[in-house]
């Protein structure tokens, strides 16, 4: 079992852009586009030591309804 660690959250940007065609007479969008970008980085002390962990997470989404 992993000992319960704490992070520290140093930096967290994030950016998205996106696009949405909407049919009022539909429950769901017609179309959808979506782009993400997310970069976190986080501090935790192992062992006596500062270590950093850099995470970046990128996603692009596209729906169409038939």
């Amino acid at each position: 079992m992993m000992p319960s660690i704490k992070l520290d959250l140093k930096k967290m940007q994030a950016t998205a852009r996106g696009t949405v065609v909407i049919d009022l007479g539909k429950v769901v969008p017609v179309k959808s586009e979506t782009e993400q970008q997310i970069e976190m980085i986080m501090s935790m002390n192992l062992g006596g030591q500062k270590q950093d962990m850099t995470t970046k997470t990128s996603m692009k989404m596209k729906l169409e309804s038939k």
